[in-house]
């Protein structure tokens, strides 16, 4: 992860720049908003707790909310929300789609002890996840195949070969894997 700070950060200027995952516990203060700046979203914080994920130089982008409010702006567009507690907020900039999605905050803390939880989430984010935690590259082959929702949850014992095993053991893909990749590949 990356964090700068503007130059003149300050109590009267919470400005900073982002890219990674991390958790942010912001102390309120309506007169002086925290902001994020992404590749991909600029986001406004008044006090709250969050989960934030801009992976890959934007091509993913993540906003789990544990509790309050923010307001999240797009940097190429029109396109502005408001989140509060257990909403999450997902980007796919490869199919220039978003979902907000009502999850359970106490989720978040499997990210701190390392469990790997999944609730009602596509292939993709699994795979840019699951990218993030055993250092690989994994191609979804088939686009359709990215849309695919799961539930689970992994211990942080559990090897990449044993979660992709049990997540593709009753849909119609399989996987292969090379030194530092994962291929996903639709069943014929």
């Amino acid at each position: 992860s990356s964090l700068i700070l503007s130059a003149d950060f300050s109590k009267n200027n919470r400005k900073i720049h982002f890219d990674g995952e991390g958790f942010f516990e912001v102390k309120k203060d309506s007169k002086h908003p925290f902001t994020i700046n992404t590749h991909q979203f600029k986001v406004e914080v008044i006090g709250t707790q969050f989960n934030l994920n801009s992976g890959n130089l934007g091509s993913t982008f993540n906003l789990t909310m544990k509790e309050g409010t923010v307001k999240l702006i797009a940097n190429q567009d029109d396109f502005s929300t408001r989140l509060t507690k257990n909403q999450q907020f997902i980007y796919n900039a490869t199919a220039k789609e978003y979902t907000i999605n009502s999850i359970d905050s106490n989720d978040l803390s499997s990210w701190h002890t390392g469990k790997l939880v999944f609730r009602n989430s596509t292939l993709y984010e699994i795979s840019k996840q699951l990218e993030r935690q055993f250092n690989v590259v994994i191609h979804i082959e088939d686009v359709t195949l990215q849309k695919y929702t799961y539930f689970a949850e992994f211990k942080n014992n559990e090897t990449l070969i044993q979660i992709l095993d049990l997540l593709s053991y009753k849909d119609d893909w399989k996987f292969v894997m090379d030194t530092n990749a994962v291929s996903i590949i639709k069943n014929n």
